[in-house]
């Protein structure tokens, strides 16, 4: 679970053996479901003792049921450096 802004939203991040990225975008109380705006988000993740963040760009997969122009999953791609590596 990522915390995004102070508490306001939260993400249910799932990593796929290829260094796929979903994030499942949830509300401050970290039960239910949001949405947002369907474009693109870029975000940063550095290896566990790295010194270096790695830009990662999420975008929008509207899943069913999602309102027209709105997404509640970002799905993104670690770089291979990444993959299988624990990251923060």
């Amino acid at each position: 679970m990522v915390e995004i802004g102070e508490e306001l939203y939260h993400a249910e991040a799932v990593f796929e053996a290829d260094g796929t990225v979903r994030l499942y975008l949830l509300g401050k109380d970290a039960k239910k479901v949001i949405e947002i705006d369907a474009k693109a988000v870029e975000a940063f993740a550095k290896p566990d003792g790295g010194t270096s963040a790695y830009k990662l760009e999420f975008a929008p997969v509207p899943q069913s049921g999602d309102a027209d122009g709105k997404t509640s999953l970002l799905v993104g791609k670690l770089p291979a450096e990444v993959v299988g590596k624990p990251v923060g």
